[in-house]
């Protein structure tokens, strides 16, 4: 699949769960420790970006998409308005200093949120699609996945 198709369909689902208008890029996010990262970026537009790597594994897509698809629905537009221009990876940041970021109340909280919406939607991908741990990150299988997050954001 090209790479445009698989944007259109990944912003068709991203839209659909978050009930609001989502641009997904296939970048490494600005947060440089990041897989996946969901901005503000103004005027109600909510921007993700997901690393390439997030495609090695259907699961870690699965696990990374739906995590940032909830960000989208739940807290991107009252989040602080960012500069999606920013070069990937311009966000230099330990991992030491990132997990203390994380357990921070107001980032802890809205983590949280995040991975409850995403579990929940996991959980009706399993209910629909068998995913084994060696599930290759193929065409075919990403699309199911989509097609079945879409419908559950219809």
């Amino acid at each position: 699949m090209k790479q445009s198709e698989l944007i259109a369909n990944l912003e068709a689902t991203a839209s659909a769960l978050a009930k609001r208008a989502v641009t997904v890029r296939i970048r490494q996010p600005i947060n440089e420790q990041a897989r996946g990262e969901t901005y503000h970026a103004g005027g109600g537009r909510v921007v993700i970006d997901l690393a390439p790597e997030v495609f090695d594994s259907l699961r870690g897509f699965v696990r990374t998409f739906t995590h940032e698809a909830a960000h989208a629905k739940l807290h991107a537009v009252h989040a602080p308005t960012k500069d999606i221009n920013r070069p990937s990876a311009s966000f230099k940041i330990s991992a030491a200093a990132m997990a203390g970021l994380l357990t921070h109340p107001r980032m802890s909280k809205r983590e949280t949120e995040a991975e409850s919406q995403a579990q929940a939607w996991r959980d009706a991908i399993r209910e629909r699609y068998i995913i084994a741990a060696n599930t290759p990150t193929s065409d075919e299988n990403l699309i199911q996945v989509l097609r079945v997050l879409y419908r559950i954001g219809e």
